[in-house]
C-alpha cells in the first residue's frame, strides 16, 4: 500500500517519527516535523519508489496529499 510505502520513506529520512501517529492525516510539518531538507529528500525517495519527476514545486500539507498525487500518477494502492 502506498501509506506503507511512504511510511517506510518518512522513517528512513526522519527516524524519529511516532509510527502510531502517522496516518493520512498527519501534516507534513507540524505533526511530522519534517524541515525543508527532510522534505526535500522525502521528495527524493518517492521518484526512487515510484520511478516519477516531480517538475515544479507542489506544496503537500498532509501525507493524504501525497498519497492522492501519487495515485494521480498512476500509483496503485
Amino acid at each position: 500500500m502506498i501509506i506503507d510505502d511512504l511510511k517506510d520513506i518518512f522513517l528512513k529520512i526522519s527516524p524519529t517519527i511516532n509510527v502510531f501517529k502517522f496516518d493520512e492525516n498527519s501534516r507534513i510539518v507540524e505533526d511530522l516535523r519534517l524541515d525543508s531538507l527532510s522534505q526535500l529528500m522525502v521528495v527524493m525517495e518517492i521518484e526512487k519508489k515510484y520511478n516519477i519527476k516531480f517538475e515544479k514545486v507542489i506544496t503537500f500539507e498532509r501525507v493524504k496529499d501525497v498519497i492522492e498525487y501519487l495515485k494521480e500518477q498512476g500509483a496503485k494502492d
